[in-house]
Formats: C-alpha cells, structure tokens, sequence
C-alpha cells in the first residue's frame, strides 16, 4: 500500500508539532503519573514506618517498665529476705529467753508476811551452763523458813536449794538460799 501526502508543507508541519507535542503530552502526563505513585508510595510507606516505630517505641516502653518493676521486685524480694533474717534473729533470741519474771512472781505469791528479803541475786546468764540464784533475808521465825524453804523447793525450776542458817535464833533469823535454777523450765512458761 501507498500512502501519499497530498498536504501542503505547513499542515504537514503542523501535524508534525502535533504529534510531538501529544507524544511530549503523554510523556509528561505519564512522568507526573509516575511522580504521584512515587509520592503515594512513599506516603504509605512513611504511615507504615511511623506506625512501625509507634508500635516499637510502645513495645520498649512497656519492656521498660516490665525491667523497672522487675528491679523493684528484686529490691523487695531483697527488703523481705532482710526483714525475714532479722524476724528469725528475733524469734532465735525469743527461743532463748529465760522468763524469770516467772521466778519473781512465785515469790511474790508464796512468800508469807514474816519473811523479809534484803538481796535477791541472779548470777550467770545465756551462754553459761547453769545459773546461780542466791537470796538473802530475814525471817521472823524458824518455822516460818522452814515453810519458805518447802516453798522453794517445790518450785520445778529450782535445784539444789541449800539453806545457810547465820543464827540459833528462835526469833528474827538471819538466812540465805544458794539454789540452781533449771533455765530450760523458765522458757516460755
């Protein structure tokens, strides 16, 4: 097939231009297409990374706050491990305890009006094998002594109640008691 152009130069020309400019038309409108999906793309993408480090950042707080506590927790455990070490020293020292406020009170409540006690003394302490317990006074009369000295001896803490008589007196007789006192019977009573 032939083709002849029959059209004078200039149409021929303007026709040229024409589709120049339509092929320079469609480049720039596909040009500025492509720029717009560039734009659109990288848009998405800037949404997606922002979403992203939103989502990091919330995980590294949250992971920050899971350490912070997990240090206080570990303090804490640390505080009650102390506390519980010094609650057990205390019950040790508790366990350890001899109660003679015991011993004081079944004097008190036994001793009759006519004996008088000038000197009550309690010698050795915890960490010695056994405690010595000595009382001094005065008694009105022997019987009476004898009765005080009944009294202690029945007392289940004490051992070996030695009487030490300073007079032949009938009247107004000087005395003193050296007694063991059983420290295991004087805890927690």
């Amino acid at each position: 097939m032939i083709k002849l152009n029959l059209l004078p130069l200039a149409e021929k020309e303007n026709i040229k231009l024409g589709k120049v400019y339509y092929l320079f038309l469609i480049n720039v409108i596909f040009v500025i297409l492509s720029i717009c999906f560039l734009i659109i793309l990288l848009l998405f993408i800037y949404l997606f990374l922002e979403n992203q480090a939103k989502n990091i950042e919330n995980s590294l707080s949250s992971d920050l706050e899971m350490i912070q506590k997990q240090k206080e927790l570990e303090s804490l455990k640390e505080k009650i491990s102390i506390i519980n070490k010094e609650i057990q020293l205390i019950q040790d020292i508790q366990n350890n305890q001899y109660y003679y406020s015991i011993l004081f009170k079944d004097l008190s409540e036994n001793i009759k009006d006519s004996i008088k006690l000038d000197n009550i003394l309690i010698e050795g302490g915890s960490g010695q094998p056994e405690t010595r317990l000595s009382i001094k006074g005065n008694a009105l009369e022997r019987d009476q002594l004898i009765d005080f000295e009944k009294i202690l001896k029945s007392f289940s803490y004490l051992n070996n109640v030695i009487e030490q008589i300073h007079s032949t007196k009938k009247m107004d007789i000087p005395f003193s008691f050296n007694v063991i006192i059983l420290k295991n019977q004087l805890k927690n009573e």
